[in-house]
């Protein structure tokens, strides 16, 4: 039983292998944007200082936490 979904419509879905690769690259795809800006926000400061720092690049261009966009 999917609570998500109807049970016919759950069926469509995972008998589509287009739909599923298409999912799995939109997954795969957050996932890289919320490593690299995790990354970039953990490295904005260089070690022992505690100057506050202006991210710059990537997706901080666009939205205010790219982080939890992707």
């Amino acid at each position: 039983m999917n609570i998500y979904t109807t049970p016919s419509l759950a069926q469509k879905l995972s008998a589509n292998e287009k739909a599923i690769y298409i999912g799995l690259s939109v997954f795969v795809a957050g996932e890289l944007t919320n490593f690299y800006h995790h990354v970039e926000l953990a490295t904005l400061r260089p070690a022992g200082s505690t100057s506050y720092v202006i991210p710059r690049g990537g997706l901080v261009n666009y939205v205010v936490c790219p982080h939890y966009f992707g």
